[in-house]
């Protein structure tokens, strides 16, 4: 629950901020002169705008010599302690504006005694991604945080949480799909917060604008565990868009290298027994190599891309049976494109060779949309493959890593351009397709999920959050935890590569080939171990197990999403641990409690101390895989805990739901 004490910790960091323009935490030398907030010599002007349950603080002003206006915007959000600031620059005079460099979005004081530092190394296609790092802070504390090749997730995560001595603390995001930068400082005060694009050193022409990265702060009392919760509800009113409901899928590639062996008739054949399957299943998936990706030697590649063209000889009537068929049964339709990467030879190339971007000794080409004539062509595209196609669901991957594109690209002087046209197209690109097709649900992929910052996030959600280890439960498990803990909404590949004694395939190559060809059946506790809100299922479930596991799904999916979410076991990647979550929903009154032992793990049971139930209240508890049911009051859940026993192996989930006292008399 949103207290009145979370409110007043918010006003602590954002009432200087508000006290004057000259006050605003952002700043960036113009020429030979340092500008911090807006100087009096622009004119400052302030106005407010209501919209949405969310308040617009707007702060304008012009400098009278050079032309640079700079726009502030601080957002409040009416009932969440939470706020986002944005800066934008523009060029209204009638020359080049002077040198703009060292822009930053937020520089300023996160107020709080004693910090603590919580970073996570976001995916990179290894063990090692979404890991939740405590950083130590003392007297001497400076940190600066960049992620990899321009995506903004890639072995970083721009997400952080704040802890002070006074038992409160901040979640902090740096909205910027690109190339961002973070810099800690310990003060006296707190700690100082440098952030914003990392390189910028350009001038603007006479109409030129830019934009900085959105930071959003969300302030919470309490521990870390209380902080997840805050943001979680936040995130949820006011980030996850309304199309993002608990969702079953399903898929047949064709039996080729991705979906380079899909066609019209093994599609709608396995449609049809989708919908006559006893699983709920609602969405359909249709994931790279359904386009025109012929190589010379007559083989397929799917990835060669840039035409999206449907290939006539697997599809001969496009894809509007696939999406029809989708319509009239109910069901979402998913389809993948990746319209920034393209390869020589593709149609764009010849046509507008203008558009491409390219380093010398690279093969892919990176699409430009920082253009707008591009951009506009990339909106009107896409839109109509959505519409002629009947796509529900669009999905967007990423596989290049642009920085080099945009730097080798741009002079000494307009250090940072390419990079920012280049997001402001991306994002006007997604909201012109959310815009012009209600109901859409965008996908956000980028070689897994290297781009899952904020303000992509606000347009979309992260249905494929990794390329590592599909069937690695313990590694897929705690990536689950950092995803639970920030991004509500989400997806796990579950796959299970395993020797017939239980032991997990080497990973031999990087996409996992050698896994796939021995991957088995997703069995119970393959499936508990990757449940998650978007879920990915059997056209024909397997037994009783895989019965138990939908039942599980209808009741927990919606509280995955929506419930407060609280980690019970350690945060740990290992065949040796238990992995144990209750996700709680105290408005309803309902939870439940996810508890998976790993083949190597020597404890046979593990005690869950339930949290934020009403002490009081009773609970009846169930097991929807064996029927067995218990009822315990809310104090004795959290004091005595429920001792979970399990083989090696295995996992059980327990839902549970307020009730009265003698509800199993």
């Amino acid at each position: 629950m949103i207290t009145e004490q979370d409110l007043l910790l918010l006003q602590r960091q954002t009432d200087p901020w508000l006290a004057s323009p000259q006050s605003l935490p952002i700043s960036l030398w113009c020429g030979e002169d340092k500008i911090c907030g807006i100087p009096e010599r622009f004119s400052p002007a302030h106005r407010t705008a209501v919209n949405g349950g969310r308040t617009d603080h707007i702060f304008t002003g012009t400098d009278p010599k050079s032309g640079l206006r700079i726009e502030t915007t601080i957002t409040l959000y009416n009932g969440y302690p939470a706020a986002d600031i944005v800066t934008y620059l523009t060029n209204t005079g009638q020359e080049n504006t002077p040198l703009l460099h060292d822009i930053l979005a937020f520089d300023g004081l996160l107020l709080g005694p004693d910090p603590y530092l919580y970073t996570n190394s976001g995916d990179f296609c290894s063990p090692l991604g979404y890991e939740t790092v405590l950083d130590p802070v003392n007297d001497q504390f400076v940190r600066r945080y960049t992620p990899q090749g321009g995506r903004p997730c890639d072995q970083q995560f721009p997400y952080y949480k704040l802890t002070f001595g006074d038992n409160t603390g901040l979640c902090l995001a740096i909205g910027w799909p690109a190339q961002w930068m973070a810099e800690f400082s310990i003060r006296r005060e707190g700690m100082r917060l440098l952030s914003g694009q990392e390189i910028t050193s350009l001038y603007l022409m006479p109409g030129e604008c830019i934009r900085t990265p959105k930071i959003t702060l969300v302030a919470f009392e309490g521990d870390a565990d209380r902080g997840t919760n805050v943001w979680r509800r936040w995130y949820n009113a006011h980030v996850l868009r309304k199309e993002a409901v608990p969702m079953m899928c399903a898929l047949h590639g064709g039996g080729g290298v991705e979906f380079t062996e899909a066609n019209e008739a093994n599609q709608l054949e396995h449609l049809q027994k989708a919908v006559a399957s006893p699983a709920p299943i609602n969405a359909w998936w249709i994931d790279a190599g359904w386009y025109e990706c012929d190589t010379p030697d007559g083989k397929k590649n799917w990835m060669i891309t840039g035409s999206w063209r449907t290939d006539p000889k697997r599809f001969p009537r496009g894809l509007k049976p696939i999406g029809d068929f989708c319509r009239q049964n109910g069901i979402r339709f998913l389809l993948w494109f990746e319209p920034e990467r393209l390869r020589a030879g593709t149609d764009l190339q010849q046509e507008h060779p203008e558009w491409l971007l390219s380093v010398d000794g690279l093969k892919n080409f990176l699409l430009n949309i920082g253009i707008r004539e591009c951009c506009d062509w990339l909106i009107d595209k896409i839109d109509r493959c959505i519409k002629d196609y009947g796509i529900s669901i669009y999905r967007q991957d990423y596989n290049i890593a642009p920085l080099r594109y945009w730097r080798e690209n741009e002079p000494y002087d307009r250090r940072g351009m390419n990079e920012n046209l280049y997001v402001q197209g991306y994002l006007r690109f997604w909201d012109t397709l959310l815009e012009r097709n209600p109901g859409l649900l965008i996908d956000s992929c980028a070689s897994g999920g290297r781009r899952n910052d904020l303000e992509t996030m606000r347009r979309s959600v992260p249905l494929h959050p990794t390329d590592y280890g599909y069937g690695y439960h313990p590694i897929q498990q705690a990536f689950a935890r950092t995803l639970s803990s920030w991004l509500p909404y989400y997806r796990i590949c579950g796959k299970r590569w395993e020797n017939d004694d239980g032991s997990y395939i080497p990973n031999r190559t990087p996409d996992h080939r050698y896994a796939r060809k021995a991957q088995k059946p997703l069995d119970f506790y393959s499936r508990i171990s990757y449940l998650s809100p978007f879920l990915p299922f059997s056209i024909e479930p397997n037994g009783e197990d895989d019965m138990a596991v939908i039942r599980i799904w209808q009741f927990a999916a919606p509280l995955m999403v929506k419930g407060d979410y609280h980690p019970l076991s350690e945060a740990e990647k290992s065949e040796k641990a238990w992995f144990v979550n209750e996700f709680y929903s105290p408005e309803e009154g309902k939870g439940f409690l996810q508890a998976v032992r790993n083949r190597c793990c020597q404890a046979d049971s593990f005690c869950a101390c339930l949290r934020g139930l009403e002490p009081d209240a009773f609970y009846r508890l169930t097991d929807f895989r064996s029927g067995k049911r218990l009822q315990r009051t809310g104090r004795d859940l959290f004091e005595n805990g429920l001792e979970i026993r399990l083989p090696a192996r295995d996992a059980v989930v327990w839902c549970f739901e307020k009730a009265e006292a003698d509800c199993l008399s």
